[in-house]
């Protein structure tokens, strides 16, 4: 499972941002900091962001904000959750090698190749993280499949107290038709990603 971390939980970003836009929440009506089990987040620094209440992905242990975009083929979101890591790691290094290795290409979407995926520790919140960045490009999607599609998904892998078979990862991603990114909405994700806070039960 941690070999394939990462392309797993980006697609599953990519897939969800691909879905409509019911019960919209912007982020001005949210709480200034918004809870989830065993971690906190702030909420989106504009009304650009928004939740859909009724994702399935939001749950107590799952957060996804998403974000308006100028082309109807792009996307832009955040998102925060927990994944189990099949065993517990021994040491630090240990839980950053689960995820060094290259991901398993099989548990890779269909027609997604992986360009480049990088991996550095990043000390967060007190608490032992790795920092990734991964691109990536798609020929396989359904909704315009005679366009490639690039993706590129930047946050942390962390370690957590109360979660030691599990890793909580955190990052945004940008998705289109276009092989440039927007700085922009980077600053934004960035801003939201370094807001995180790993709670621990006292």
């Amino acid at each position: 499972m941690g070999r394939a971390a990462v392309p797993i939980v980006v697609a599953s970003l990519v897939s969800i941002l691909s879905l409509g836009c019911a019960n919209r929440r912007p982020a001005s009506t949210l709480a200034p900091r918004l809870q989830w089990t065993s971690f906190s987040i702030d909420r989106p620094p504009n009304d650009n962001w928004y939740v859909n209440v009724s994702d399935a992905v939001q749950n107590p242990e799952a957060a996804l904000y998403r974000r308006d975009v100028a082309d109807e083929a792009q996307s832009f979101g955040f998102f925060a959750r927990f994944f189990d890591l099949g065993r517990e790691p021994e040491s630090d290094d240990e839980f950053a090698l689960l995820l060094r290795h290259s991901p398993v290409r099989e548990l890779s979407p269909e027609g997604t190749v992986i360009r480049s995926y990088n991996l550095c520790p990043d000390p967060h919140d007190g608490h032992y993280c790795v920092r990734f960045a991964m691109e990536t490009i798609d020929t396989a999607s359904h909704k315009y499949p005679s366009r490639p599609f690039y993706s590129r998904a930047s946050g942390l892998f962390c370690r957590h107290p109360d979660r030691p078979r599990a890793a909580l990862v955190a990052a945004y991603v940008e998705r289109g038709p276009v092989d440039k990114f927007d700085e922009s909405l980077a600053a934004e994700g960035e801003q939201i990603l370094q807001s995180l806070r790993i709670e621990v039960a006292h």
